[in-house]
């Protein structure tokens, strides 16, 4: 397995211990859906470029442009 394959391993697992909020080794209802709340916000505060709590189309764009890069995704491309 590749290093970036591990990396995204080793933050998966980092992503669901932290949202195992009783450490049993599974995620309730409860806690997926607080994690996912954690995450959503995160995710909205760093894409609100402005900081005015609303997201503009625009933002929303170089949002979506930045994580594309960041994850390093193919560009799509069309199937004739």
């Amino acid at each position: 397995m590749n290093a970036s394959w591990e990396g995204a391993r080793s933050l998966g697992h980092a992503v669901f211990a932290a949202a195992d909020g009783n450490h049993d080794g599974s995620l309730t209802s409860g806690e997926f859906q607080a994690a996912i709340t954690r995450s959503v916000q995160v995710v909205f505060k760093s894409a609100d470029f402005n900081q005015d709590a609303k997201l503009s189309e625009e933002e929303a764009s170089l949002a979506m442009n930045k994580l594309v890069h960041f994850v390093a995704l193919p560009q799509p491309f069309s199937v004739n």
